[in-house]
């Protein structure tokens, strides 16, 4: 990467479903992102201390410790408490996801997700 180019957008995706995973994992990575992934809340916690990343692409329905558990725990954390987070789920909550958190139902269509990550980006 030269001087001159932006540093690509860390995007974390904690998804517990491997095809899931992999398959977001590829194509936001051919789209230019620098990508994490993590099974469930609690690896992801530990990652994100770590090296936070831009935004989150959090399943709610996880195990060890679900997406609400981890966008808890996040809140009571001020660094971490300002990271983008778009729900990417097969729950059908819609209305008790957070508000400001744009949120998907599985399937996703890329295109979309691709959209609503470059929005919230910016």
């Amino acid at each position: 990467m030269s001087a001159t180019q932006p540093r690509p957008a860390k995007l974390m995706i904690v998804e517990d479903d491997a095809d899931i995973r992999e398959a977001l994992v590829d194509g936001l990575t051919m789209e230019g992102f620098a990508v994490k992934a993590a099974s469930d809340g609690e690896v992801a916690l530990e990652m994100i201390k770590d090296s936070a990343p831009d935004l989150i692409l959090l399943d709610l329905m996880l195990p060890r410790m679900t997406g609400w558990e981890l966008m808890e725990h996040m809140r009571r954390r001020p660094p971490l408490q300002t990271i983008p987070i778009v729900i990417v789920t097969a729950a059908r909550y819609a209305g008790v996801c957070p508000k400001g958190s744009p949120t998907f139902i599985k399937p996703v269509r890329l295109e979309r997700l691709i959209q609503s990550i470059r929005a919230l980006l910016c």
